[in-house]
């Protein structure tokens, strides 16, 4: 799937778990830019 993201983290874990996925991401790639929402699509 080429959604043109480096990383892709997803909003449906709980918040502890996209916290962690979110420093280990900035900690070896910093993070620039946080963009997009991928809504449901039919």
């Amino acid at each position: 799937m080429g959604l043109g993201a480096d990383h892709i983290v997803s909003l449906q874990q709980n918040d502890e778990s996209i916290i962690k996925q979110l420093k280990e991401i900035n900690k070896d790639s910093p993070i620039d830019i946080v963009v997009d929402y991928y809504g449901n699509i039919q």
